[in-house]
């Protein structure tokens, strides 16, 4: 699956989604994953080109997702939350089961 980055070109997602993916996995910034979380103000837009072009397309969107509130902020946009460094980190802390519970309840309610 390709891995885009906000400021992806029209021509090269364009290219991208001829292949008919069945997952497209977008950075949310340009951050290192693990770092903070910031969510690009271009990704909305992409996220839309990608559903008009490749309807079957599951959309996920990671890279500095730490946090219950970052988890909802990128469900009103796309399908789905990629956590990773943090549970990570969570895990080394032993703080992980604390972090799914956060993460599993932001799931469900609403941004």
């Amino acid at each position: 699956f390709p891995v885009l980055a906000p400021n992806v070109s029209a021509a090269r997602l364009e290219r991208l989604l001829t292949h008919q993916p069945a997952f497209v996995y977008i950075m949310a910034g340009y951050r290192l994953t693990g770092q903070a979380f910031d969510l690009d103000p271009r990704l909305a837009a992409l996220v839309a080109a990608i559903r008009q072009r490749a309807p079957q397309a599951a959309v996920g969107i990671g890279f500095g997702v730490r946090t219950g509130d970052d988890v909802r902020a990128i469900l009103a946009i796309a399908d789905v939350a990629i956590v990773g460094s943090a549970l990570l980190q969570a895990q080394s802390s032993g703080a992980l089961t604390g972090l799914l519970d956060e993460l599993v309840e932001a799931t469900r309610t609403p941004a």
